[in-house]
């Protein structure tokens, strides 16, 4: 009781390039607690680190969007038919209430991800809804966990003035 069980992978994941990927993270994300316990869940649990880091990623963008501005982001999905979001107050609500996918779409209309960025992201995102909705079907393989780990918190913030 008590033991921890690695994963049959555990070997490939630390002998990939993962390690040295998570060492790319942004400064910001190193420091929060998150990167800490991914790389502890990693070695015995890869599908459930990938899910935690796409996951935080997700929210990096839907602060992203909140500190580009409410009203861009407002102006933005009525032009491209995306959910409305409200101005004012409401708005902050409707970002975090906004799904997924359409928020990666959000991001990528208001310049926040570049196109290829946007297709990374959009692929990670179908990768964790794979995990998430398929789990007796569908278990992360190393080469989910490089794709993921390789392709997030490492993307610029161009439209915010920050790299």
């Amino acid at each position: 009781m008590g033991e921890v069980v690695l994963h049959p992978a555990s070997d490939l994941i630390s002998d990939s390039e993962v390690p040295a990927i998570m060492g790319q993270i942004r400064p910001q994300w190193q420091s929060k607690g998150l990167i800490e316990r991914v790389r502890r869940l990693l070695p015995v649990d890869p599908s459930s680190a990938c899910q935690r880091l796409l996951n935080a990623a997700v929210q990096d963008l839907r602060e992203k969007v909140q500190i580009a501005g409410i009203d861009i982001a407002s102006e933005v999905a009525a032009a491209h038919k995306l959910p409305p979001i409200n101005r004012g107050d409401r708005g902050a609500e409707d970002i975090e209430n906004y799904s997924t996918a359409k928020l990666i779409d959000l991001s990528y209309r208001m310049g926040l991800l570049s196109r290829p960025e946007w297709r990374k992201m959009t692929r990670a995102y179908d990768i964790r809804r794979d995990l998430e909705h398929e789990d007796a079907e569908y278990e992360a393989g190393i080469e989910d966990c490089i794709y993921i780990f390789r392709h997030r918190f490492r993307w610029p913030d161009r439209s915010l003035g920050r790299a």
